[in-house]
């Protein structure tokens, strides 16, 4: 009898434990915000980062069966602002950290002006930046060129490589004294593959500020990618385009919309597409609007530095 109890007890263990393993894994995924702090003022007011963040929390909840992560294509930059497009940067970058927060590419076209935001940016430790190719005048890396997801999707161990490369068509559009020159990607990426494939990644993500044509002719030789996720605004947002190199997705301007794609879609590109919340009213995340608040009245303020996320 007590071994019938122990025996028992092990496969009730067992059986908790694997129904804790998600069964899909979802990639909710932003880029061009463009220092969207509040929500629009539309007729149905949509983006805000902390409406954004409470979003994310309600698939969680709602799925809570299943593996969420969040990518960022980048292009944070409000460059309409030149007065305080860098404290909404740190802002939303700050608020980011909040999420379930895994990768977000630098773009050169961030630093189309002049501006302090680099030195800034190099010391957010806490935040996953990464760009590949983005290097100071030396060629030095300026940040990780990848992260990557180790968890477990339907009883089986999946690693995600995350790549962030920066189109280096802009260069001509950076000014010197930025120092900063985003390189010829073609190399890097090959050698990124190789290291990843290395790590037993099975699939592989490109957050990219490239727009289609450019990645037509930048990626016309690559092998397929699981996802791409490009910031550039030129694109239909809400859809997914089938390319020989992957399928791509872009998110709506200034984050007006929630997209996300899920793992275990039937549809030929391999991914579902979600460009809707699935609860609604979208409940705001109360920490993450305290900080908006707080940079608010920290803009207001020409003398008032803004605090960064440095741990």
């Amino acid at each position: 009898m007590k071994y019938i109890i122990i025996l028992l007890l092990l496969l009730l263990i067992v059986s908790t434990i694997f129904a804790s393993i998600p069964d899909n894994v979802w990639i909710h995924y932003s880029g061009n915000l463009r220092g969207m702090l509040d929500p629009c003022g539309c007729k149905i007011p949509a983006g805000g980062i902390a409406q954004r963040i409470g979003e994310i929390e309600q698939y969680q909840a709602l799925t809570h069966h299943e593996a969420h992560f969040w990518v960022d294509a980048g292009e944070w930059m409000d460059l309409f602002d030149p007065i305080n497009g860098d404290k909404k940067t740190i802002c939303l970058l700050n608020a980011i950290h909040y999420g379930p927060i895994v990768a977000v590419n630098v773009s050169i076209r961030d630093f189309l002006r002049e501006t302090t935001l680099l030195d800034t940016l190099t010391k957010m430790k806490s935040i996953p930046l990464i760009s590949a190719n983005l290097r100071d005048t030396y060629q030095k890396p300026l940040f990780p060129p990848y992260r990557l997801i180790d968890t477990i999707i339907q009883k089986k161990r999946v690693k995600i490589g995350i790549i962030g490369l920066t189109d280096p068509i802009n260069n001509k559009s950076i000014t010197k004294k930025n120092g900063l020159i985003a390189l010829d990607w073609t190399l890097i990426l090959k050698d990124i593959r190789k290291e990843l494939k290395q790590l037993g990644c099975e699939d592989l993500i490109l957050l990219t500020d490239a727009q289609i044509p450019r990645l037509d002719s930048l990626l016309q030789n690559e092998r397929p990618f699981s996802l791409i996720v490009s910031s550039s605004p030129s694109w239909r947002a809400g859809e997914i385009h089938l390319k020989n190199y992957g399928p791509v997705v872009a998110p709506e301007v200034q984050g007006k919309n929630w997209e996300a794609v899920k793992s275990n879609s039937t549809n030929k590109s391999g991914w579902e597409l979600f460009t809707r919340p699935l609860v609604q009213p979208v409940k705001k995340n109360q920490m993450v609007e305290k900080l908006v608040e707080d940079c608010k009245k920290t803009i207001m303020d020409p003398f008032n530095p803004l605090n960064v996320l440095t741990k």
